[in-house]
């Protein structure tokens, strides 16, 4: 239905934005991001009958960028979430900029740029802290713990986060839990004795862990 529409009216953006939807939710991340990128077109052409749409214009800027990224364009992708995450300060959407902060993260890693992919991380925890929704701020300080560990940061940092994130995300139970406390545990086995500490001090690491240098994750030379 929505294609017909726009078969009739390219121009109409709840239409495109509609089918991008609709697309994605087929998994068909390109031929989304196709919708996405037209509805974007018309709100810059017609900013002053889109101005009430600042949360879904953000949105749509980060599934472009995710579509980048996933098509291998880094360069475009890191344009998009470096917009995404300009709007949504300017727009004092907190949710969206940590959104876009973690999937620019992501990306910075994949380049390599260890230092500003961690501070990326960091600084949507610290957004994260300010806003009412404990299951994205878990999945957030599951996704920091995962990024310390791939780059060799010390176990207790990665432990603290894993716990941070398992009790965050305690209230919603399922498949995300399972995995977090999956990590947990064998995080908790590497460590050893040393876990029963870590646990006992778990919140002070876990702000330790947040307050990580660029420097400290350089690559030797």
């Amino acid at each position: 239905m929505w294609q017909r529409v726009i078969d009739i009216d390219p121009g109409q953006a709840n239409a495109q934005i509609y089918l991008a939807q609709a697309l994605e939710g087929r998994g068909e991340t390109q031929a989304s991001a196709r919708h996405y990128r037209a509805y974007l077109q018309i709100v810059a052409a017609h900013r002053d009958e889109h101005r009430s749409e600042g949360a879904k214009v953000i949105a749509a800027v980060i599934k472009v960028a995710d579509a980048d990224a996933a098509a291998n364009q880094q360069d475009e992708a890191l344009q998009g979430y470096n917009s995404a995450i300009q709007f949504a300060e300017k727009a004092n959407d907190k949710a969206l900029e940590s959104l876009a902060l973690v999937h620019l993260a992501d990306l910075l890693e994949k380049r390599d740029n260890l230092g500003p992919a961690a501070a990326a991380y960091q600084r949507a925890l610290v957004i994260d802290a300010s806003l009412s929704d404990p299951v994205s701020a878990g999945t957030d300080w599951f996704n920091y713990g995962q990024f310390l560990r791939r780059q060799n940061q010390p176990e207790r940092f990665v432990f603290a986060c894993f716990l941070r994130a398992e009790k965050l995300v305690n209230t919603m139970p399922g498949a995300e839990l399972s995995t977090i406390a999956q990590a947990r545990a064998e995080s908790e086995a590497r460590l050893g004795h040393e876990a029963a500490a870590v646990r006992f001090s778990g919140e002070a690491i876990a702000r330790e862990a947040l307050g990580l240098p660029a420097s400290s994750f350089s690559r030797p030379h």
